[in-house]
């Protein structure tokens, strides 16, 4: 998957009880520009209203891949994972996993981009 400097990709959600989301964001073109500049990601987990569950985070790429995280979601509804290239310089390269199950330990759904 390519980001475009300042694209973002949104992949939603249904939650239907608090949940673990997982997720993983690996950078697949890990290169710097010409100018010494490298993709800027930031992610962030928001609600279909109110508050975000996580407020854009940057995501450090300085060694390659950032490692994967797990966000604990503690009500349920429909949410966007969003992945930001924030960098107006440099595309970003990336294949990136999202997971969830039932905060308590059940079933696990997934779904992935």
């Amino acid at each position: 998957l390519s980001l475009q400097p300042g694209a973002e990709l949104r992949v939603p959600l249904v939650l239907p009880v608090p949940s673990l989301v997982r997720y993983e964001v690996q950078l697949l073109d890990a290169s710097r520009s010409s100018l010494g500049l490298q993709p800027s990601l930031v992610l962030s987990l928001l609600p279909s209203r109110g508050e975000a569950v996580l407020p854009p985070t940057l995501l450090d790429t300085a060694a390659g891949s950032p490692p994967p995280g797990t966000i604990h979601v503690p009500g349920s509804g429909i949410f966007h994972l969003v992945l930001q290239n924030t960098s107006l310089l440099r595309e970003a390269t990336v294949s990136a996993a999202v997971t969830h199950r039932p905060a308590e330990g059940g079933p696990s759904a997934e779904e992935e981009e």
